[in-house]
């Protein structure tokens, strides 16, 4: 298992060793499958399209994050699919917001979020540890959540709030395997470390459904 940051893979650089049996990373991929059911419960709970495109949209990204514990492609494929589904998620979002609050997000904003997809395309080139561009992706998330904030009830921003704090954790799980994979297998020989991080993940995906699921005009400002 590699760990340079330089040329992580995604996913078989994850702390999980792949196995040779017909499901490569099976700790992960059953763990994926608790989250791809919560997402389920949540979307046939929408009542709009915009609602459902977000939940939707956030379903194929967590398919295909799945199918890639399921089995590796050679290559990059699989990442590059993968991230480009978070980013249809996050146009989705932004459609869902725009379109209960009917308010666009300031130039400024927009030239920030511009910058950080910049960023996040420089981190792909560089071929750095793909944590990195889960960083970039989840700033603009909150950057625009921080903007939509201020329209949304009390419910919704106790929900973020949460959110907000079960993503630093997340964060820090995923950071720890990137730099810490392979002292900790050291320490403990074939445990599936990438576990932890799925785990954590439970919890953003969680808020997330409760965030959008619902979200319509009249719980709008």
């Amino acid at each position: 298992m590699q760990q340079n940051m330089q040329v992580m893979t995604f996913p078989f650089d994850t702390c999980e060793i792949p196995q040779n049996n017909w499901i490569q990373q099976p700790y992960s991929f059953v763990i994926n499958l608790g989250i791809i059911s919560i997402i389920l419960y949540y979307i046939s709970k929408t009542k709009t399209w915009p609602q459902f495109g977000v939940l939707f949209s956030l379903l194929l990204f967590e398919l295909s994050h799945t199918f890639s514990h399921f089995i590796h492609i050679s290559g990059r494929m699989q990442f590059f699919i993968t991230h480009g589904l978070s980013l249809i998620t996050l146009f989705s979002i932004f459609v869902l917001f725009y379109s209960q609050t009917n308010r666009y997000p300031p130039d400024t904003v927009m030239s920030i979020i511009a910058l950080l997809f910049a960023l996040d395309a420089w981190i792909i080139y560089q071929k750095m540890a793909f944590t990195f561009n889960i960083l970039t992706i989840l700033i603009i998330f909150f950057l625009g959540l921080g903007f939509y904030y201020f329209y949304l009830p009390a419910e919704k921003k106790k929900t973020i709030f949460h959110l907000v704090l079960a993503s630093l954790f997340f964060l820090v799980i995923e950071f720890n395997e990137t730099y810490h994979c392979q002292q900790m297998l050291a320490w403990f020989p074939g445990f599936p470390f990438h576990i932890l991080v799925e785990l954590s993940a439970v919890l953003p995906v969680y808020f997330v459904c409760r965030l959008f699921y619902d979200l319509g005009p009249e719980k709008c400002v």
